[in-house]
């Protein structure tokens, strides 16, 4: 039972999905590391005695997502009633093969006695083949499956007679004509196919699985020839029957083999079966195109298709959108190389501006290095000038100088943001202006000026009226959500608790319902804050325990951070000073490791880092980090956090007896109401009536 959250993930997994159960939208990251979690815990449930054996085969086919998922399995072996069984060849490497609960059995090939017994077996022992083992031998260094083809081959070419265990050879061992590589062996037999090899070469286009109806539509063959040619590959031993049950799919006998049959083509047949392959699932697949954009844009890629390759990876990267940002970045990336191989028009154009300004949009997620922000805003305001589209220099101007993530003073910040709401309403795109002024309301809220924040937001609800899809995409997953939130924050923050709760709750059912998770994780955090200074603690852990397991599944680095932050912020409300340390902690370096730098949040994460140090006693530390967030705050006119900073500089010095906390305090108190943040003044207060003495 302890694991029926997990089964979606699971059935989806073993490729077995359940209608009733439908998998987590989540990022590829994500469901790695969620995958791991399940395997590690089933691998060390208490009171297990049974003994597991798991045998995995061909490490060295492995892409990197299952060699990691393969490391965590091996990790959790250790002391359990296990046993992993994983074979590979001798190029293959691995960090766990390190593990003292790791035995290493190698497998030699075939030395030249056994290599006869084999053959043997294969090919009979009549007089005529002596000689040939040695021959064989010498060509396939002993590996069985080289051998077996070696017989295949001697048998189709005519030079062996007879059946299975009782061949003769019809010339001399000398003039057999062996080959020396396996993949000689292969592309000769391939060749003699004739009429089927074709059928064979179209199946190596489609994949390591071919579904028969895209293989029907690829090779253009009709039933009859289809059915002909599949029981002759067959029969060869090419492919088999890995399914039958909806519909027939082949599969490729070995790896090797597909290798060669789609190496045998020339390069014109390759792209026009890639290009009649996306053709095949796009009609075959009508209900999961979205789904499948990414596999059809790379097979029109490689059929030569440019265009329709970068509107597929375009359609990919948006179904990808925020639920899966990593994929989507890299998808956007693609677009933007196609998009400058083609000739420029309309179209083209629009392809290479957007899909940079979208990679511009997920980097304030993700991370990126400064030579590539600046070389995609260089690129996409080039592009936008010269096509004079006012529309995407809008949103330049804001994910160059106004989006979060950045370290600049406020004032600059605000700036940025009112020029890019202008040019917004100069463009007349209104689903443009309402999302850059959703998205520019947040530089207002960290400056402290929440009634502009709150004037921005109304604005934008206004021009939305009742359309909560309204500039859905454009900066922000949902405009609409994040508006309704924004309101709940400053109701928060104003004290007006149920207003706030009621807010939260709204944008939580808009968010879900217009599909952006970004937004509902914010929103779930900040709603936990609320509950906890209201003094609900045990709901608002678990909420703010829940947002980070869900934020988790997410590949965005942004909200992952925000997630640990406001866990550990709920944590300091409840006094658990030691569990506040650790998940704001946790959340500055993983933003720290991905960004590069702090970010507009770094001296918030400060000063709570520096109030979770004065509650384990580690003053001295505590001193040092809040005295370095009122700095940077200070420095950058973050007047939302400066209250906090300064209450929490005031703490560390109480806690240290250094003198000059009553005038942070003051400093903090005036701040606070300038601000409207009567949840400061509370915050403030308490800490003045704790030191009772010291003020008298």
């Amino acid at each position: 039972p302890d694991f029926a959250d997990d089964l979606p993930l699971v059935f989806d997994f073993l490729a077995v999905p359940d209608p009733e159960r439908p998998a987590p939208q989540v990022s590829a990251e994500a469901r790695q590391r969620l995958l791991r979690g399940v395997i590690r815990r089933l691998y060390q449930v208490p009171g297990r005695t049974e003994v597991v054996v798991n045998v995995i085969e061909d490490l060295h086919w492995m892409d990197e997502g299952s060699e990691a998922f393969l490391g965590e399995m091996v990790g959790a072996v250790e002391g359990t009633t296990t046993l992993a069984v994983v074979n590979f060849r001798p190029e293959y490497e691995a960090e766990w093969a390190d593990s003292p609960v790791y035995r290493r059995v190698t497998l030699r090939p075939l030395g030249p006695e056994s290599t006869r017994e084999l053959l043997a077996d294969l090919a009979g022992g009549d007089p005529s083949i002596d000689g040939l083992a040695e021959l064989i031998h010498e060509r396939t260094g002993g590996n069985p499956f080289f051998i077996e083809e070696v017989v295949r081959e001697l048998v189709e070419a005519g030079n062996l007679e007879g059946e299975r265990g009782a061949y003769r050879l019809t010339k001399p061992v000398e003039d057999t004509g062996v080959p020396a590589t396996v993949q000689a062996i292969l592309a000769a037999r391939i060749d003699r196919l004739e009429a089927a090899k074709t059928l064979l070469q179209a199946a190596a286009v489609i994949g390591k699985e071919v579904p028969e109806p895209a293989l029907r539509i690829v090779s253009g063959l009709d039933d009859d020839a289809l059915a002909e040619g599949l029981k002759e590959l067959i029969g060869a031993g090419f492919l088999y029957e890995a399914e039958i049950y909806p519909e027939r799919v082949l599969a490729f006998s070995h790896p090797l083999t597909r290798e060669v049959a789609y190496g045998s083509q020339l390069g014109q047949q390759r792209a026009t079966a890639h290009a009649a392959t996306a053709r095949a699932m796009i009609e075959l697949n009508s209900d999961r195109h979205d789904e499948l954009a990414a596999l059809i844009a790379q097979h029109l890629e490689q059929g030569g298709q440019t265009l329709e390759a970068a509107r597929w990876n375009a359609r990919a990267a948006h179904w990808a959108g925020y639920s899966h940002p990593q994929d989507a970045l890299r998808l956007w990336g693609r677009v933007s190389d196609l998009a400058s191989e083609l000739p420029e028009t309309e179209e083209t154009a629009a392809l290479g501006v957007f899909s940079r300004l979208l990679q511009l949009d997920y980097a304030w997620r993700l991370g990126m290095e400064k030579e590539r922000v600046d070389t995609l805003v260089e690129e996409a305001r080039e592009i936008a000038a010269r096509t004079d589209d006012l529309r995407s220099l809008t949103l330049l101007r804001f994910l160059e100088s106004a989006r979060p993530g950045l370290e600049q003073p406020a004032s600059e910040w605000t700036r940025a943001a009112d020029e890019a709401i202008a040019l917004a309403d100069e463009s007349g795109d209104e689903a443009l202006r309402i999302a850059i002024r959703t998205a520019g309301s947040y530089s207002y809220m960290v400056a402290g000026d929440l009634e502009h924040c709150e004037q921005l937001v109304d604005e934008a609800l206004e021009m939305a009226a009742d359309d909560h899809s309204a500039g859905n995409g454009l900066v922000i997953g949902c405009p609409y959500a994040w508006a309704i939130m924004a309101k709940g924050i400053i109701r928060r923050d104003r004290c007006e608790y149920d207003a706030g709760e009621e807010l939260f709750e709204q944008a939580l059912r808009i968010a879900a319902e217009q599909g952006d998770p970004e937004t509902a994780s914010w929103t779930r955090g900040n709603l936990a804050a609320l509950l906890a200074v209201r003094g609900d603690l045990d709901s608002a852990l678990g909420l703010a325990q829940r947002n980070y397991e869900l934020t988790e599944r997410l590949g965005d680095v942004f909200s992952r951070c925000w997630a640990l932050v406001n866990l550990g912020l709920v944590r300091l409300e409840r006094g658990d000073a030691e569990g506040a340390l650790d998940s704001v902690e946790r959340g500055d370096r993983l933003y720290r490791e991905a960004m590069g730098k702090g970010g507009e949040a770094e001296g918030w994460r400060e000063a709570l880092i520096a109030e979770a140090l004065v509650g384990v006693g580690r003053v001295p530390e505590a001193l040092e980090r809040a005295e370095r967030a009122t700095a940077i705050i200070r420095d950058r006119g973050l007047l939302w956090a400066l209250p906090r900073a300064l209450r929490t500089l005031a703490e560390a010095r109480i806690a240290a007896g250094a003198p000059g906390w009553d005038e942070l305090l003051d400093e903090a108190e005036k701040v606070a109401t300038a601000n409207g943040r009567l949840i400061e003044l509370k915050g403030i207060e308490g800490v003045r009536n704790s030191v009772p003495a010291a003020r008298a």
